[in-house]
């Protein structure tokens, strides 16, 4: 299966980018991290390498559209100093259970998106 290249979060279309790791470097994104979201540029960037599974690039890509849901939700404008600690805490934690809600219930899936 094709990755995707753009996603719609709310009003915001983001770029999706599967990029090697030269490419990464030269982004210059964290060393420390395999996903990034840019929220004021409208990019998401997924390293690749590393021997992942599609599985985990799939939970990757979940990953970094939560944090694109926090950014245009503004979720940040209710929350103290900790947002990052706590938008961390979410991402990782939900990533896996949403993947897997959306792949073992294809039917609530379909009813939710209007398919």
């Amino acid at each position: 299966m094709k990755r995707p290249t753009r996603a719609k979060v709310g009003y915001q279309v983001y770029t999706i980018g599967w990029l090697d790791e030269s490419e990464w470097e030269a982004a210059g994104l964290p060393d420390n991290t395999n996903g990034a979201t840019r929220p004021s540029h409208g990019i998401i960037a997924i390293r690749l390498g590393f021997n992942r599974s599609e599985e985990w690039y799939r939970e990757t890509l979940v990953h970094e559209l939560l944090h694109a849901c926090f950014a245009v939700s503004r979720i940040d404008v209710y929350m103290d100093d900790k947002v990052l600690d706590a938008e961390e805490l979410v991402c990782n934690t939900q990533a896996p259970m949403l993947l897997a809600l959306f792949r073992e219930n294809p039917k609530v899936l379909r009813y939710l998106t209007g398919e």
